[in-house]
């Protein structure tokens, strides 16, 4: 099943099931770091390889390191929006972090 309703937000396009989706069918998602994500995993695994949502939501992070912070870097100090999304295939977890929700 492929989600096509524009005014969905990432919660509701990602519900958790397998799913399957071309590069030219993640153009209709409504967020495009989502789309964005969604392109990279396909690099990693293939064009049209099935993955599962681990987790899909609206975070706000407490700095713009969006809860990932590297050793020694150092971060603007202020609230930062976006989206949290876990995306598994192949037995793999990939976790993206996406500002601008």
């Amino acid at each position: 099943m492929v989600p096509t309703a524009p005014e969905a937000t990432p919660a509701a396009v990602f519900d958790g099931h397998s799913l399957v989706m071309s590069p030219a069918e993640i153009s209709g998602l409504v967020h495009p770091g989502v789309k964005g994500a969604i392109e990279d995993l396909y690099s990693r695994i293939g064009d049209g390889g099935a993955f599962r949502v681990v987790r899909a939501e609206q975070a706000t992070w407490s700095d713009a390191s969006l809860g990932c912070p590297e050793p020694g870097a150092f971060y603007v100090q202020v609230l930062t929006r976006g989206i949290w999304l876990v995306l598994a295939s192949q037995g793999q977890e990939f976790d993206y972090r996406i500002t601008g929700a």
